[in-house]
């Protein structure tokens, strides 16, 4: 928000030289960056009761007002911004997240559509309407808009993460361990990631690739009792019992509540040896 200000402030001086306005609306940016943010909104508001035009003090307020979790005013704030200019990029990303907030996925789309079609290239337009597509539960529509925004940045390692684990839920695992090796080449030290690749590989019986996936992990978690509980499994699936149970008698002594009994019914060690 602080920049956003500021930045704005610098083109209303231009514009508009030392008036009353310009003073109140730099009265408004020193008593935001004070943190006297209900000071910085009666500012902001007494600019546009001299120019009710001003939309950059419109999305400015808007900006606080979120600050203060007060969504449906800020809201009402970027509807007005948007009015005055109804090209205002920002102020329709930053509405549409509001929406996505309040569960209104598809006028958050919406909102995401008008950046798109203002800034066709802009990758976090396509990145926030494939979430709002997601939590619609339109899965391809949003690994079309997560490819997109790939196509924009290639080395948008959270792009790569979402399509995959879509492609995993639509069951194109090869997809998914694709975009899992992609955000690990953007990215080697993220766990999780090795993770997500892991359960793709398990699903398409690359039992190898999981355990080695899964090792991965422990390296970077020694601790992460899943990972020694999931590494397991594989290694059963390989008909390697002995290694299998090692890694459960690890997982159950880490707390992994379900390892207990897959030790109690398939290993003969006790937990403890």
């Amino acid at each position: 928000m602080k920049k956003r200000v500021l930045t704005l402030l610098f083109a209303h001086f231009i514009c508009f030289g030392q008036n009353q306005e310009d003073l109140i609306y730099k009265s408004a940016v020193e008593k935001y960056d004070s943190n006297d943010l209900n000071g910085a909104i009666s500012d902001f508001t007494k600019v546009l009761e001299l120019n009710p035009n001003n939309w950059d003090a419109y999305y400015n307020r808007a900006l606080i007002k979120r600050d203060l979790k007060d969504i449906n005013g800020a809201i009402a704030d970027f509807n007005n911004a948007i009015n005055k200019n109804p090209n205002f990029l920002e102020a329709y990303i930053n509405r549409g997240i509001l929406k996505d907030k309040l569960k209104d996925y598809k006028g958050a789309i919406e909102d995401y559509n008008k950046t798109i079609e203002i800034d066709s290239k802009l990758t976090k337009g396509y990145i926030n309407r494939g979430i709002a597509f997601y939590r619609l539960r339109n899965f391809k529509s949003a690994i079309i808009d997560y490819s997109k925004a790939i196509e924009f940045n290639t080395q948008d390692i959270n792009s790569y993460i979402n399509r995959g684990i879509l492609r995993d839920k639509l069951k194109d695992l090869e997809g998914a361990v694709y975009d899992f090796t992609k955000a690990i080449e953007i990215k080697s030290d993220y766990p999780r990631i090795y993770t997500l690749r892991a359960i793709s590989r398990l699903d398409l019986k690359d039992f190898e690739g999981a355990i080695a996936d899964h090792a991965k992990v422990i390296e970077m978690k020694p601790n992460y009792a899943e990972a020694y509980a999931d590494r397991g499994i594989s290694q059963e699936f390989l008909g390697n019992l002995k290694a299998a149970c090692d890694d459960w008698k690890i997982a159950a002594k880490l707390g992994y509540e379900n390892a207990f009994d897959w030790v109690e019914l398939q290993c003969e060690s006790e937990i403890n040896n």
